[in-house]
């Protein structure tokens, strides 16, 4: 039986030697940044692998001490009504469901603020990234520590302006926030 939830997540799955993920750029701030982009990913990557999983360590700066968002944007795509998502998200005995629609960019749940000294990690999955036939929808994990409490979100996002294969991906903050000197920000490929 596999302890990695929803299977996938397993990768190239069962069997076999060598590792499912490889680790493909890492980006780690040396300043304090309003955003991060990737680009390039289906021409980079499309020829050598399916899947991308995006790992992150991120906190922000400028921000209250306890918790925000941050924004997703794929293809660099930000006009209103681009996106939809839903999300479950739990803390302590409390868990809140909510969906979003007509968005210009994918809201991630809770991210640590500067008075966090942990920073959220956040994974995201795009299955089939650079498929042309398909909506761009990924899949995200995160987790928070922060002074009030603990709390962890799953969210499932899609880009709905139709089938494109992924080239680009824009972590954002809104407003003056920006990203934390160290955050990093890491891609890894899936055959």
């Amino acid at each position: 039986m596999s302890l990695i939830p929803f299977g996938f997540w397993a990768a190239s799955g069962a069997g076999g030697g060598g590792s499912a993920y490889d680790l493909l750029e890492t980006t780690t701030l040396s300043s304090s940044a309003s955003s991060v982009t990737f680009d390039n990913l289906t021409s980079t990557y499309g020829g050598d692998y399916k899947h991308l999983q995006f790992r992150l360590l991120v906190n922000r700066t400028s921000d209250n001490p306890d918790a925000n968002t941050m924004l997703f944007r794929f293809n660099n795509v930000s006009s209103s009504g681009s996106y939809m998502s839903h999300q479950l998200y739990g803390s302590g005995s409390a868990v809140v469901s909510r969906a979003l629609s007509n968005t210009a960019g994918y809201l991630r749940g809770a991210l640590a603020g500067e008075g966090v000294t942990k920073p959220s990690p956040v994974i995201m999955d795009i299955l089939d990234f650079a498929d042309t036939n398909k909506a761009i929808v990924s899949r995200t994990m995160s987790g928070l520590i922060a002074q009030y409490g603990q709390a962890v979100s799953l969210e499932s996002a899609m880009l709905t302006t139709g089938a494109a294969a992924l080239t680009q991906v824009t972590f954002l903050n809104l407003g003056t926030h920006t990203f934390s000197t160290g955050n990093r920000f890491s891609i890894y490929g899936v055959k």
